[in-house]
């Protein structure tokens, strides 16, 4: 894609470690090549990150006569995306809009994720901010082609009315494909008392209330308790899982969460000695029976029994390190041999809570409190 500049500066980002389009936010801005899609579906992916709040500021746009589309970061952080229909009002009638999706919300001097796909055949403009849905529009016009032109460049973060702002912060990347894209997978999961975040779990689950914590938690019999919650796909990314967890057993190896079925990709266990233990398997196709197949075992800490303890395991893709903490403190830090280090890659719908994997491990015994697994994406990368 050729990027085209003026007033604006290609820099350095300490955050993504690549360079990045920086604009000033009152005269620069870029161009790059229009895409034909006015009769097809497409899909506009684009990293961001604004220095600014309180002013509608425009990030792309094909916005002049005949106009067709614009994307904007309202005063208030919400996205705001208009498409214009095709016909010949030039411009002054508002029943030229196509649509209006909005929503979202856009922290300054953040990285942000923004998709936004138009599905032609259903009139339907959806938007994903850091991969969640914050807009669903269908057109009400059944004749929703969008504005025909002969534009040969789109403007990005260019001022382009009376109403608007020059963008200011930086672009990471941008791409636009003529696709309808309806395949954006989750990038965070959270339970913390709501059990209807938890896809099932068995007989031997109970939710009850912790007079520690004054909250309802979730507590395993040690016998046939587990529970089964969304899986996040994050074998290209970085990644962390954070649990909350009160153990009411000594001297087993009690499995906490997990993704251990064939093909498996990861595990993490409180061992006999009450160390935390964290395995992750490569990508590669050993069937398992590999041990050449683990990518990293972290170990480390020591567990308290009947004493809630906070868990976080977190994983760079980048440096292929894994760290652990618990309570706060680092207990364990990796980092995997293997070059080549995705995690291995499966369908699997479910991540496990307390099930007894093998033969070499038990049903966990005890309550847990908050599940966290957060997906990390980086500007440059598909991200979701």
């Amino acid at each position: 894609m050729r990027l085209s500049r003026r007033g604006a500066t290609i820099v350095e980002d300490d955050d993504v470690g690549n360079k990045v389009l920086n604009l000033n936010g009152f005269n620069g801005f870029a161009s790059i090549p229009a895409t034909r899609f006015q009769r097809s579906d497409f899909t506009i992916d684009m990293w961001f990150k604004s220095s600014e709040n309180g002013k509608r500021q425009t990030l792309l746009g094909d916005w002049y006569r005949p106009w067709q589309f614009i994307i904007f970061i309202l005063p208030d952080g919400k996205i705001s995306v208009h498409l214009r229909r095709n016909i010949n009002s030039g411009g002054s009638n508002r029943n030229q809009d196509l649509l209006d999706a909005i929503g979202g919300s856009v922290t300054r001097d953040e990285w942000h994720h923004l998709i936004v796909t138009y599905s032609h055949g259903a009139g339907t403009c959806v938007v994903y901010l850091d991969c969640e849905t914050v807009a669903s529009v269908t057109t009400k016009w059944p004749d929703h082609d969008l504005q025909v032109n002969d534009h040969q460049r789109y403007f990005v973060g260019y001022k382009s009315d009376s109403r608007s702002d020059f963008f200011k912060g930086r672009i990471g990347s941008i791409s636009i494909s003529d696709e309808w894209t309806n395949d954006i997978a989750p990038t965070r999961f959270e339970y913390d008392s709501d059990k209807d975040a938890i896809n099932w779990y068995s007989s031997g689950v109970s939710f009850t209330e912790d007079e520690e914590l004054e909250l309802e938690v979730m507590t395993f019999d040690g016998v046939s308790g587990y529970a089964l919650i969304p899986a996040i796909q994050f074998q290209k990314s970085d990644f962390s899982i954070e649990v909350d967890f009160k153990s009411l057993e000594n001297g087993k190896r009690q499995t906490i969460i997990a993704d251990w079925s064939h093909p498996w990709q990861f595990i993490v266990y409180i061992l006999p000695d009450g160390r935390i233990s964290v395995t992750l398997r490569r990508n590669i196709n050993s069937g398992g029976g590999d041990r050449q197949q683990d990518l990293i075992t972290a170990i480390g800490g020591s567990v308290t029994r009947d004493q809630w303890q906070n868990l976080l395991v977190s994983y760079s893709h980048d440096s292929g390190t894994c760290t652990v903490y618990l309570n706060d403190d680092e207990v364990a830090e990796v980092t995997t041999d293997w070059p080549d280090h995705d995690l291995q890659e499966n369908d699997h719908p479910s991540y496990e809570l307390g099930y007894k994997k093998d033969s070499n491990s038990e049903f966990f015994k005890g309550s847990i409190a908050t599940v966290r697994i957060t997906k990390y994406t980086v500007p440059g990368r598909r991200g979701c």
